[in-house]
């Protein structure tokens, strides 16, 4: 178990790595849905082998961070004000490894999954985000609609 564990450690080690550097890239072109799937895809396999290991903690923030980018990806675009919420994941994820190399229990990441109230802003503005890419998509599609029953009409 313990050559499992070493190599789990070094290869989230390398993960949590190129989630800061695709956070900082995001931060430059917070539409570039490549950033996005490949911050997606980091998370993604963080949770996977956390999840194997039995490491709860690190899979379930592996799994809240996937979620708040699968939410992205649906968008096509990131928040400005969620970068500070992903740069806390990634922290805590650091954190939650850290814990693990020394041997101790994982942190709580309760506080960060299930923030209070005046916390909420990152998630606020996923769901905001989606309503408004739904709104353009609704209204995309009555338009096309129209312009085809125009089209009928015409002939």
């Amino acid at each position: 178990m313990s050559s499992y564990r070493d190599l789990f450690l070094s290869e989230t080690r390398e993960h949590i790595n190129n989630l800061n550097k695709l956070v900082v890239k995001l931060e430059k072109e917070p539409g570039d849905s490549e950033t996005i799937d490949a911050l997606f895809r980091e998370a993604h396999s963080i949770k996977g082998m956390a999840a194997t290991m039995g490491f709860n903690s690190t899979a379930q923030l592996s799994h809240h961070l996937e979620d708040l980018l699968d939410g992205f990806r649906a968008t096509g675009h990131v928040p400005s004000e969620t970068i500070d919420n992903l740069l806390s994941g990634i922290d805590l994820l650091e954190g939650l490894l850290d814990d693990l190399e020394a041997d101790r229990t994982e942190r709580s990441i309760a506080e960060f999954i299930d923030p209070g109230p005046a916390e909420e802003t990152a998630e606020e503005a996923l769901a905001e985000s989606v309503l408004v890419a739904e709104a353009i998509t609704d209204e995309e599609e009555q338009e096309e609609g129209l312009l085809v029953a125009v089209a009928i009409e015409d002939e």
